[in-house]
This record gives C-alpha cells, structure tokens and sequence, in this order.
C-alpha cells in the first residue's frame, strides 16, 4: 500500500502493513494500517464522497464534497495547505 497522500503525484512511496479493512457503522469503508514505526493510521472513503485520513504521525487530511482539502497538523492546526500542514507551520483560522 502506498501512502494515502500520494494524492497529488508527490511520487513518495512510503510501505504499510494493511491491519484491517471494512465497512463501518456508518457505511463508510475504511483501511487500518501500521507503518514500519508499528504506528496506526487509517483513511475513510465516506458515503457522502468525502474522505478523511489520519496519518500513523498524528497528521490528517479532510477532502469535503466542496472540492477543498482541509489539512491537520500534529498539533491540531488546521489549514488548506498541504505544505504548510507538512511542515508544521500551518496557522489557526487558515481555512
């Protein structure tokens, strides 16, 4: 499995161990996962065509229906910017 952020052809390839995958209550399916630090992440493929990826860094992602993607820092900024989130330099209220 490569890495859920290689969304936008970054070209990074980073190995996982897929844990578990399903379906949840909710009906969203979903992909557990371990990366070579045995650190869990997981990424939602939501009914409503939206999805959502927590990174085994504590980092996530959010795509809504709008088009926009909403990214978290490990610290829990949230921003637009997928560099900014990266890199840790995301600022409150960017979104």
């Amino acid at each position: 499995m490569t890495s859920p952020n290689n969304r936008e052809g970054d070209m990074v390839a980073r190995v996982y161990r897929i844990i578990r995958t399903g379906v949840n209550q909710e009906g969203n399916e979903y992909v557990r996962y371990k990366d070579i630090n045995n650190r869990i992440g997981y990424y939602y493929n939501n009914r409503n065509d939206s999805f959502y990826s927590h990174n085994p860094d504590d980092s996530a992602y959010y795509e809504a229906r709008d088009g926009f993607w909403r990214f978290q820092t490990s610290d829990g900024e949230v921003t637009t910017s997928k560099d900014a989130a990266l890199s840790g330099t995301a600022i409150s209220g960017d979104v």
